[in-house]
């Protein structure tokens, strides 16, 4: 990657959320095949080039006061035309370091923390032995990844097998409010207690509190069908 590449990433990050941003750098990292450091360099040197722009002058441009003295004008930089239309505004040296400042330094703050994990993994604690069979252990991580939890296949079969695990961070992307402990409490022990069928039965004695019966079988159902015998 050229130097105006980084350039261009790092102002088009701009077209992102200040929540997504930082995802945006990652994910480019990623798609050019460069280690998350490598890229996180390319792109605090393109600050660093983009800030001494602004911060200087090409002795063209000036003001003068009534004593006839000049004042240079700093350089800004148009974003409709450094990115191709995609975005409109200048950056100029009042405002680059609160709009691209702040999200490298969190870019760095995430890479840090993740090479950490890698070298400091968490404690491993000891699963426990569920019923449920190897096709249908397949089944729910299937079903389940990335909706309800993000780890990887080996580390949750050893979850329900008796094995040493790593704990796993429990997600649901599709609830707002965040993750929802109890549903997803109630609904795994529920599967766990099952060895070959699932009766619509057991749902509706066992899973009540507070919840409108049969929202847990009907869930069930969609996400799980091949398991239901």
């Amino acid at each position: 990657m050229t130097e105006r590449d980084f350039e261009l990433i790092l102002i088009n990050g701009l077209v992102h959320t200040p929540e997504t941003r930082i995802d945006f750098y990652l994910n480019e990292a990623t798609k050019n095949n460069i280690e998350p450091v490598n890229f996180y360099i390319g792109l605090s040197k393109a600050y660093e080039r983009l800030y001494e722009y602004v911060t200087s002058t090409d002795g063209r441009a000036w003001t003068e006061n009534e004593k006839g003295e000049k004042s240079y004008i700093k350089n800004t930089l148009d974003l409709y035309q450094f990115t191709g239309g995609k975005l409109r505004g200048n950056i100029s040296e009042k405002n680059i370091t609160e709009l691209l400042l702040p999200y490298l330094y969190k870019m760095g703050k995430a890479i840090k923390t993740n090479i950490e994990k890698q070298y400091n993994p968490p404690n491993q604690i000891k699963g426990f032995q569920s019923k449920l069979t190897d096709n249908k252990i397949k089944s729910l991580y299937k079903n389940m990844q990335e909706t309800y939890f993000n780890t990887d296949y080996k580390n949750f079969e050893a979850m329900l097998t008796g094995k040493e695990c790593y704990p796993i961070t429990w997600t649901y992307k599709n609830n707002k409010g965040g993750v929802n402990q109890t549903a997803l409490v109630a609904f795994i022990e529920t599967i766990l207690k099952q060895t070959k069928k699932v009766s619509k039965t057991h749902f509706n004695t066992e899973i009540t509190s507070g919840i409108k019966k049969d929202m847990y079988y009907s869930r069930y159902v969609v996400l799980f069908s091949e398991m239901i015998e």
